[in-house]
């Protein structure tokens, strides 16, 4: 009878780590894309692209060659099916000789989830997304 218990013991707590590697996986879509600039296609060299949902936020950080891979917890592990607003952020390079201050690379509108102005829509079918985006200019 002892050795049962313990048996079932075991059994319950070997379920329960088995638990997240089988089934239908964790519902995240593996999102991945390229940001590139509106006038030349010349990609977005760094930053991070968030989408929102207006209660959570993923993001994925944008590499040199302008691609980025979504994340909730982890920076690629995927994004929740859903409706958001994309917005970025840390887009931007030192200003030559001066170690204190930074210049944006895009327009300042796609800094911010209430003027980006991008809405996107997230499926199981979705693997891939392009954004072109304004440069900054003079004046912003």
């Amino acid at each position: 009878m002892l050795m049962d218990t313990k048996r079932l013991i075991l059994f319950a707590a070997l379920s329960l780590v088995a638990i997240p590697f089988v089934g239908c996986g964790n519902g995240q879509v593996p999102l991945h894309g390229k940001i590139v600039f509106s006038d030349d296609g010349a990609p977005v060299p760094t930053g991070v692209i968030c989408f929102t949902d207006g209660t959570s936020v993923s993001r994925g950080t944008i590499n040199a060659d302008g691609s980025f891979v979504m994340g909730v917890t982890k920076m690629d592990d995927g994004i929740p099916p859903g409706h958001y607003t994309v917005y970025f952020v840390g887009v931007e390079v030192p200003i030559p000789d001066d170690e204190m201050n930074t210049q944006p690379l895009i327009d300042r509108k796609y800094a911010s989830p209430d003027t980006s102005g991008l809405q996107v829509e997230v499926s199981a079918a979705t693997k891939t997304m392009e954004f072109k985006l304004d440069r900054f200019g003079p004046g912003q």
